[in-house]
C-alpha cells in the first residue's frame, strides 16, 4: 500500500498513464488498485489485474463502469509482459508487450477520478469486500517498473507504506 505520496496523487483526475512489468504464475489477482475506503456501486476507482485468465482494465468516475479486458493466454508463459493502461477523461486504452491494444470508454459525463489517498499494488486487505468481488485474490507473481506516465517510477520496495507476502523478483 502506498499513501500520501506524490505517485497517489498523480493517480487522481481526468488523466492517467501507468506503466509496468510483470511476470504472472496465478490467472487471477489484482495488479493495481486506486478507490475509495467507503465505497458503493457508483464510488469512482480505477483497477487493474487478471481475472479468470483476462488482463482487465477497469474504471468507474462515478456514472458507471467499464471494463477493458485482454484475452491473456499468452501472459502464463513465464516470461516478462509490458502493461500499459491509460485514460483520459471517460476513454481508456490497454497496450499489451507494445502490440495489442483494446479501447473502451466510461458511461455518462464524469471525467475525473476522485479516490482516496491510498494506492494498492498487489493486493489488498478484503479483497473481494472492497473491490465489491470485481477480484477474488492478490496477484501472484513478480511486477517491476512501476510507472506514472513516462517519468515517475515507484520504488516498491522502499516507498510502500505496507506490504505483505513480497519478495524480490528475478
Amino acid at each position: 500500500m502506498y499513501k500520501g505520496t506524490s505517485f497517489v496523487k498523480r493517480t487522481r483526475g481526468n488523466k492517467i498513464d501507468i506503466q509496468m512489468w510483470v511476470k504472472p504464475e496465478g490467472k487471477d489477482g489484482l495488479l493495481f488498485w486506486v478507490g475509495k475506503e467507503q465505497h458503493s456501486a457508483f464510488s469512482d476507482f480505477l483497477s487493474v489485474g487478471f481475472v479468470d485468465s483476462l488482463l482487465q482494465f477497469r474504471y468507474n468516475l462515478g456514472s458507471g463502469e467499464v471494463t477493458i479486458s485482454y484475452n491473456a493466454t499468452n501472459f502464463f508463459d513465464g516470461g516478462w509482459h509490458f502493461i500499459r493502461m491509460q485514460r483520459d477523461k471517460q476513454d481508456g486504452y490497454l497496450l499489451v508487450d507494445n502490440q495489442y491494444v483494446v479501447e473502451g470508454s466510461s458511461p455518462g459525463v464524469f471525467v475525473s477520478l476522485n479516490t482516496d489517498k491510498k494506492v494498492y499494488i498487489g493486493g489488498m486487505p478484503d479483497i473481494v469486500h472492497h473491490t465489491r468481488r470485481r477480484f477474488k485474490n492478490g496477484f501472484k507473481g513478480c511486477i517491476t517498473d512501476v510507472t506514472l506516465g513516462t517519468d515517475m517510477k515507484l520504488d516498491l520496495i522502499n516507498e510502500a507504506d505496507v506490504g505483505q507476502n513480497v519478495w524480490q523478483c528475478s
